[in-house]
């Protein structure tokens, strides 16, 4: 039946599934290529440019920007509607892993500097439910 067929959405449903690998490729390209400047900085091989091919941050800001994408203009097609064909988020994989312990390292040093300058001004406590001033606490709150 000729009458359902939509070309517009076969057609992005094709290109999407081509930019997929073609993303994949790029993110697995720049992983490799960092871990060998990495190793070459490391090893003491090379030391003119240490920078990574690809950031964490930039490659989140990509995984947030690929999403919105595909949310706007891919996910209503018919061969995406259910998700069980997504593959884009599995690229990320490494960078995600990286970011979030990234994450885990600057929220440590936040709480820990936010505790010593407790100590350093002489935080009293106030109750034993007031146990920190509230420079620990809007940690928590703001992230």
């Amino acid at each position: 039946k000729l009458g359902d067929f939509n070309l517009g959405e076969t057609s992005a449903e094709k290109m999407w599934s081509l930019f997929e690998e073609e993303l994949e490729d790029a993110l697995n390209n720049a992983l490799t290529a960092n871990r060998l400047r990495t190793l070459s900085v490391e090893s003491g091989e090379s030391d003119n440019d240490s920078r990574q091919l690809v950031t964490t941050t930039e490659a989140i800001n990509l995984l947030f920007s690929v999403k919105a994408v595909f949310d706007s203009y891919i996910a209503e097609c018919p061969g995406y509607k259910f998700g069980d064909r997504v593959q884009y988020p599995r690229a990320f994989g490494p960078y995600l892993l990286r970011w979030f312990g990234e994450r885990d390292e600057s929220q440590a040093a936040i709480i820990t500097n936010a505790v010593k300058t407790d100590r350093e001004t002489g935080f009293q406590q106030m109750s034993a439910y007031h146990r920190y001033s509230s420079s620990v606490v809007d940690v928590f709150l703001l992230s």
